[in-house]
């Protein structure tokens, strides 16, 4: 996607380089790229939801070891999506790992996320 800045053209995605893109709207984006999975951020060329929103900010990313994002990509993660720094389960981000677990769609996950504004 090209975005025009000072008539120039770039790769930018809209929204990001002010930080204006939501965590629905990174889940949609990222769920185009690949098939879904549960259990784990990426499997099998397979992403859930928070996978989704990383792949979607920072680009298209290799399957992780075990699935299961490193301290440094949930950092990542946080800072392009500040409400969801924290990582106790009883959180958004829990949430959004719970609701992909049980079987809700990408989709579905950024459709609840839009109806509370994120």
């Amino acid at each position: 996607m090209f975005v025009k800045q000072d008539e120039k053209e770039t790769n930018a995605v809209p929204g990001r380089e002010c930080g204006a893109l939501k965590l629905s709207e990174a889940i949609r984006m990222g769920a185009k790229l690949r098939p879904a999975c549960t259990g784990v951020w990426f499997q099998n060329g397979r992403s859930c939801a928070l996978g989704a929103a990383f792949e979607s900010y920072y680009g298209r990313v290799a399957d992780m070891p075990k699935g299961f994002p490193s301290d440094q990509d949930n950092a990542l993660l946080g800072k392009a999506f500040p409400v969801l720094r924290v990582q106790r389960r009883d959180t958004l981000y829990g949430s959004i790992f719970k609701k992909n677990d049980g079987g809700e769609s990408r989709e579905a996950i950024a459709d609840w996320l839009e109806s509370k504004g994120l």
